[in-house]
């Protein structure tokens, strides 16, 4: 076990413990992916555990799944990805950040130089034409990743782990959607990386990822597997009515 992994079960000893006759004294392990999505394993528990309505040995949760250990105990997914202490975004879509003045950590040493933009402030508070254009390569790096998993060679993988390890300190220089962009590519990373996964796996997680950040800049609704052509072609959210221009 590292320290992404944790248990859950009825004993004191877990991490997560859940103190039900029908929860196993050990019956469930999670391995933190990235921040906001895990792996879940059942480990060989009396009664069972359940993914929205699924029992399964082993499969991908987002802090969206439902989750049922035993016959009839629900466990708050916030629960599961509170034990890693380490997610500012976990519970909320993520909304966009209109920044006034430079964030604290543009003006560390390792960042110096680097001509990070403050967004102005709107004329027209529902545009969202500058933040919109960015969601292109959001959706180009999901697709990219997705057909190299797929391919699922050590050329592909080595290129996505080199691709998507420098895209942090890239987003910084194209603001706070920049920001989302260089957090997909930074989760991507660590979705190759996860040798505990299978092609499939990598995949369930990629998805779940690219849905908590291929969201409208404005009310944070995922848009869908939608091509950003047809989104262009859309020019507004169908939730909070924000338009782009393009």
């Amino acid at each position: 076990m590292n320290d992404t992994t944790f248990t859950i079960g009825r004993s004191a000893e877990n991490h997560l413990v859940v103190d039900n006759p029908c929860v196993s004294r050990r019956h469930a392990r999670v391995t933190f992916i990235t921040d906001h999505v895990v792996l879940l394993e059942d480990n060989d528990s009396t009664y069972g555990t359940f993914v929205d309505g699924r029992r399964v040995a082993r499969t991908v949760i987002g802090v969206e799944s439902r989750i049922v250990l035993g016959q009839d105990t629900p466990v708050d997914p916030q629960r599961i990805f509170s034990l890693k202490h380490a997610l500012p975004f976990a519970y909320a879509q993520p909304r966009p950040v209109k920044l006034t003045a430079p964030h604290p950590d543009w003006e560390k040493p390792e960042l110096a130089g680097l001509d990070v933009p403050v967004t102005p402030t709107k004329t027209d508070p529902l545009d969202f034409t500058a933040e919109f254009r960015r969601l292109i390569s959001m959706q180009e790096t999901y697709t990219a990743a997705r057909e190299a998993i797929q391919i699922n060679s050590p050329r592909h993988q080595a290129w996505l782990r080199a691709s998507f390890g420098l895209t942090p300190l890239i987003g910084l220089a194209f603001g706070p959607m920049g920001i989302m962009v260089s957090v997909l590519g930074a989760a991507i990373g660590q979705i190759v990386a996860a040798e505990f996964l299978n092609p499939s796996e990598k995949l369930l997680a990629l998805d779940k990822e690219f849905k908590r950040t291929y969201v409208c800049p404005s009310c944070g609704v995922f848009l869908g597997n939608v091509p950003y052509a047809d989104l262009v072609r859309r020019r507004q959210c169908r939730e909070c009515k924000a338009h782009w221009a393009d």
